[in-house]
């Protein structure tokens, strides 16, 4: 599971709310009625235990999900998605920032509003095997959450529920009594999507849901997700590092870097014609793009990110400037690029990510 402070070293601790960057906490929200998820400044910020200094796991982060939408964020490993995704949960507590869904502040929600909210938005985790308890029964692990949110009355009614929602997510009744080392891989993920849909939700996290499985049965997983979401309108926040997985599935994405989204917009213009030059790297990696590779090594710590662009110490195109100033996004035609040197224009490439 990748947490965003892995290059840190250790277990982190979560600074207390509102220290660290607030530049989310007072912006003036203008809320879109199509907006079902909206984040503003977003920043999660932890304290490194041993060492000292602060993890900058997540630094400012905004972007908004439609009702019926598919928002994806890719990024290599350690670059702070799945704390990010996390955060907007309150699995992981927030330095600061603000995360509405459907206009409701999740991050000073009470205990009683949270429980409510949480019914709203469910995550499917990316390993199945460690997310799914190995002593308890399908029928229990997937009906655990209608019987905490009192959504049935009865042992009977709870398997009828769950029986259905296997049948869902395509697999049979009769795996009401079994257990998860009983199964495959992808028919593990179906049951951690079945456990995520008990509660209907309107937004469903899928945190690398499918990156630990084989080809094929990722394609399956993907139609599945795809299927509920034409039958039940449900919104998808997407995180992966897979470009190939985010291009089929995805129709607004954002990069992410070193706890920044660096490019954001359209998926097919960002994977076909991108503008930031770690967006360019990242389909060059994946053997899909002409862009200038970055410089060979890891990526700076969170811990201590370098001043100015966290890319500059790999970028080919830095420049002065990027050795100085931390570049904001800007509106590039349809999308946000934070970058000093991005082209104003697009360029003649390959056909991109098929």
């Amino acid at each position: 599971m990748q947490t965003g402070w892995e290059n840190a070293g250790g277990s982190a601790q979560p600074l207390p709310y509102g220290r660290g960057s607030e530049r989310g906490a007072g912006r003036e929200t203008h809320r879109n009625p199509a907006d079902l998820l909206r984040v503003e400044g977003l920043s999660v910020r932890l304290r490194a235990p041993g060492r000292g200094g602060v993890v900058r796991a997540v630094e400012d982060v905004s972007f908004r999900v439609e009702r019926g939408g598919r928002f994806g964020i890719v990024g290599e490993s350690g670059c702070g998605k799945s704390t990010l995704v996390r955060a907007l949960l309150r699995l992981v507590p927030a330095t600061g920032g603000r995360v509405e869904l459907d206009g409701v502040d999740v991050l000073s929600a009470p205990a009683a509003t949270l429980r409510t909210l949480r019914r709203r938005a469910q995550i499917v985790f990316q390993d199945p095997q460690a997310s799914l308890n190995p002593r308890l029964t399908v029928d229990l692990i997937v009906g655990e959450a209608l019987h905490a949110h009192r959504l049935v009355r009865s042992a009977t009614e709870r398997r009828e529920r769950v029986a259905q929602l296997l049948r869902d997510v395509g697999l049979p009744a009769e795996a009401l009594d079994r257990h998860p080392h009983e199964f495959s891989g992808g028919q593990r993920q179906r049951i951690g999507i079945a456990r995520a849909l008990a509660l209907a939700p309107e937004l469903l996290i899928c945190d690398e849901a499918v990156s630990a499985l084989d080809v094929s049965v990722r394609a399956q997983i993907l139609n599945l997700l795809a299927d509920l979401r034409d039958q039940r309108g449900i919104a998808y926040l997407f995180v992966s590092h897979d470009l190939h997985v985010v291009h089929a599935f995805c129709d607004q994405l954002a990069v992410m870097y070193l706890g920044r989204f660096v490019e954001q917009g359209p998926a097919a213009q960002l994977l076909h014609d991108p503008r930031h030059p770690y967006t360019s790297a990242l389909l060059e990696a994946a053997g899909v793009g002409a862009g200038p590779p970055l410089d060979p090594g890891e990526p700076p710590s969170p811990l201590s990110p370098p001043a100015g662009c966290a890319l500059h110490p790999r970028c080919p195109l830095a420049e002065d400037r990027c050795r100085r100033e931390t570049p904001e996004l800007r509106s590039i035609g349809e999308r946000l690029v934070a970058c000093h040197v991005a082209r104003e224009t697009g360029a003649e490439r390959g056909p991109g990510v098929a």
